[in-house]
């Protein structure tokens, strides 16, 4: 008997109409999350989040690289630098004019007007504003006073950081690569209860090279003091009556004792109740 094909049709369109639905599904969630994407350094929860902000802000600075984002992120905290300095009458001494040519001066900044508009521009009433910005100036004021700059404001006029080496950008850090690759490969291992006499540590690789460290010295342990007993001191408690206090040192101490006499000619006289077992091993039973 022929199957009658003609049945499946509505199956097949179902399975199209299913297709075409879940497509436009996560075109749907594709186009809310790059909306998303451009607000997505404010909190969207508040009301006031503003999903128009600049593009640029929640980034590392360093992490700008596009070039024409780049120039409107120059641009935005241009703006914001100016006002900060006017509003908050900053000096020279702290925001120089060629602040935009000292990277941490840039850092700083930019940080601090991430900071500023976040705070700000979510719109809800709270501390933030002071605990999260105010609460930080001083901080930002005293890195801002001992940056690079201060050359420059010295000279008053723009004077690039010093180089670390030849033929390199300023302030990049010329590193000792081969004590950097040491380090990459460097393995720390310990040893302990030494014996008295000479000790190193050898090593072998794959290829069966062995090598070891110079020597270490462990000398024998320090030798205990003949015993001798510390001068007394004297405490008084809560009812003015005295107390001497004193210190014994020694090896295989097992007993102490106090002793008394009334004048310095007479005979040094035990008192009993005195007498303590301060043995420093443990007795058998």
């Amino acid at each position: 008997m022929a199957l009658d094909w003609s049945a499946l049709k509505p199956v097949e369109e179902k399975e199209e109409r299913d297709a075409a639905a879940g497509e436009a599904e996560w075109d749907d969630i594709a186009a809310q999350e790059s909306a998303g994407d451009v607000g997505a350094f404010l909190d969207s929860s508040l009301d006031g989040a503003d999903s128009s902000q600049p593009r640029f802000l929640g980034k590392r600075w360093r992490e700008i690289t596009d070039p024409v984002e780049k120039r409107e992120a120059w641009g935005w905290l241009r703006e914001w630098v100016d006002w900060f300095v006017l509003d908050y009458n900053l000096s020279t001494a702290l925001v120089p004019p060629c602040w935009f040519k000292h990277r941490e001066l840039v850092a700083e900044l930019w940080a601090a007007a991430n900071a500023e508009y976040k705070v700000w521009e979510e719109g809800a009433a709270s501390v933030m504003p002071l605990t999260s910005w105010h609460n930080y100036l001083p901080g930002v004021y005293e890195r801002l006073k001992n940056s690079s700059a201060q050359r420059c404001v010295s000279a008053k006029k723009h004077n690039p950081p010093p180089e670390y080496g030849t033929s390199r950008e300023p302030g990049a850090l010329q590193v000792d690569e081969a004590l950097w690759a040491d380090h990459l490969v460097e393995v720390i291992d310990m040893e302990d209860e030494l014996e008295a006499g000479q000790w190193r540590m050898v090593i072998a690789d794959e290829q069966g090279n062995v090598t070891s460290s110079e020597p270490v010295t462990v000398g024998a342990g320090a030798e205990p003091s003949p015993m001798f007993v510390r001068q007394p001191y004297l405490a008084f408690d809560g009812e003015g009556q005295p107390r001497a206090t004193a210190a014994a040192v020694g090896e295989n101490l097992t007993r102490s004792w106090w002793e008394y006499r009334e004048h310095e000619t007479d005979e040094w006289v035990l008192r009993m109740s005195s007498m303590r077992d301060i043995s420093q091993t443990e007795t058998e039973e």
